[in-house]
């Protein structure tokens, strides 16, 4: 854990002058693959951290190719980097502007509980796992929905919860077998472990429920890399975004958690013959990302 006066300590978060520098030394540990525990390793490239600095080496796993950032930032010094300036746009992803955007129609939240009814209609109980400052669980109760969250940062969870919504601050508060459906949007790359993660997750859903999320398929990113089209890509941001899933190994990382099997992917957007057609291209090349079922 960080001392008071460290560089991580949220107290040192200041809105409006940028991102708090961000100190690794004593913070970075070296991780097996967390899909098939293996500790071999080929290095992609090296990145550097946007408030860090320090060049974060982007690995594949030789045995599953799964794609991470190894070393990474300790779990502690990853949760410190969710505080209220990452929300403000001022953190390691100056993208991210949540709470100036809290209460205006959210594009993505809204196409996500749209899809929703394909795998449970309201009133069916759902988790967002990862919920921030909560607009997909306004949007989702409007919808009918019952809805909870889970949040790791305690300003994210205490906006969320002043807005009257149910967010659980610990995966063990997570009730077992109450939820249809939990929900993750970009959420997953985040996962300091993400296979313990999916552990709680196929404990929290019903027999038959579904884990949906939305991430980055790393794969159509290895293409052009391999092809020496690109070196780099925006999605990769090593000091939270430290893992990239493919649809092989995403289909891995649920068989280990036990899940029963996958279910289709979570895609957003109107059905349109086109939109159906691109769908199943997808699909056939493994570009998708497929939910899992309990």
């Amino acid at each position: 854990m960080a001392a008071d006066g460290d560089a991580l300590s949220v107290d040192e978060a200041r809105r409006g002058s940028g991102p708090t520098p961000l100190d690794v030394s004593g913070h970075l540990v070296d991780l097996r693959c967390d899909c098939c525990a293996a500790h071999d390793e080929e290095l992609l490239f090296t990145k550097p951290g946007a408030i860090s600095k320090h060049p974060f080496r982007v690995v594949r796993c030789r045995r599953c190719r799964f794609v991470y950032v190894n070393p990474r930032l300790d779990e502690a010094a990853t949760a410190r980097l969710y505080d209220a300036a990452y929300y403000e746009g001022e953190g390691f992803d100056p993208a991210v502007k949540y709470a100036q955007e809290w209460g205006a129609p959210n594009e993505t939240n809204a196409q996500v509980v749209a899809a929703l009814g394909r795998y449970a209609p309201p009133p069916a109980r759902v988790l967002d796992y990862g919920c921030g400052l909560g607009d997909l669980l306004r949007q989702a109760t409007a919808r009918g929905y019952r809805a909870d969250g889970f949040e790791v940062s305690e300003y994210a969870r205490e906006f969320a919860r002043g807005k009257g919504f149910t967010v659980y601050a610990a995966e063990a508060e997570i009730p077992a077998g109450m939820y249809d459906i939990v929900v993750a949007v970009e959420v997953i790359e985040h996962l300091f472990r993400p296979s313990r993660s999916f552990d709680v997750v196929r404990r929290a859903l019903r027999p038959g429920g579904v884990l949906v999320y939305t991430t980055y398929n790393v794969d159509r990113f290895l293409v052009q890399y391999r092809l020496g089209l690109a070196k780099d890509h925006g999605y990769i941001v090593p000091e939270g975004h430290i893992n990239f899933f493919s649809h092989t190994t995403a289909r891995r990382f649920f068989r280990n958690a036990g899940f029963r099997g996958v279910a289709p992917s979570l895609e957003l957007g109107e059905r349109t013959p086109k939109r159906r057609v691109k769908v199943a291209l997808k699909r056939l090349m493994r570009l998708d990302l497929p939910a899992a079922r309990k």
